[in-house]
């Protein structure tokens, strides 16, 4: 079993071909503590180069997780302490109060990559091994945890006593987890792509579809049932 991230060794080598996009942009996250909380609801704001988020995480520290250029963010991060907490005030639009930073902060890279198939002649790919998606929408750690539910029913339906039982596992296995990665793989690319829009278009749809959500329940919990991996009945 590959669950050893993006750069999977076990993956290489069973020869399981992987496919991954880059972006030219990063994502930057640390931990702060704000003049005020933000309660339990996390908070977006939303630029050419995508999304400035804090989210709760109790009292009054919250999680930032800040997406742009990878070359803004470093050059930010180069200026020092204070140059990040500037940019948090602006880009926070001075909504919080007082910005302190209460861990150091960290720049990742950020990427798509998928694999055509999940497993194959006994070995299998779960998480990142399998799947990374830019921290948009939730939706990694969700997936990873569908991983395991699904290698664990496979599991539990293969008879093992069998000499091929590994080669017959790891194909019900891809199987099992193809629809659920190419849909949820489809949603996390188009909504991040869209975040990225400068296109009036663009910025359009993506209110258009937000606002929907907000005003219709039956469609929220839809998506919501998408984003949490729910198959139909």
């Amino acid at each position: 079993m590959g669950a050893d991230g993006k750069k999977s060794l076990i993956r290489t080598e069973a020869g399981l071909p992987a496919r991954e996009h880059k972006f030219d942009e990063a994502a930057l996250v640390c931990d702060l503590e704000l003049g005020r909380s933000i309660g339990g609801t996390s908070i977006e704001f939303h630029y050419p180069h995508g999304p400035f988020t804090l989210v709760p995480a109790g009292g009054t520290k919250a999680n930032l997780v800040w997406i742009d250029e990878e070359s803004v963010l470093r050059q930010t991060q180069a200026g020092g302490p204070e140059a990040l907490l500037a940019a948090f005030r602006t880009r926070s639009q001075n909504l919080f109060g007082s910005i302190k930073l209460v861990s150091p902060s960290f720049i990742f890279p950020l990427s798509v990559l998928s694999v055509p198939e999940a497993g194959r002649d006994g070995t299998v790919l779960v998480g990142e091994s399998a799947h990374a998606f830019p921290p948009i929408g939730a939706q990694g750690l969700n997936l990873g945890l569908r991983d395991v539910a699904d290698l664990v029913a496979v599991l539990a339906e293969t008879d093992r006593t069998s000499p091929d039982w590994a080669a017959s596992a790891s194909k019900a296995y891809a199987e099992r987890r193809a629809g659920d990665l190419a849909r949820t793989g489809t949603m996390v690319d188009t909504l991040f792509r869209s975040l990225l829009g400068e296109m009036l278009p663009s910025q359009a749809l993506r209110a258009g579809g937000l606002w929907a959500l907000k005003l219709m329940p039956s469609l929220r919990r839809q998506a919501f049932s998408i984003g949490m991996g729910q198959r139909s009945a």
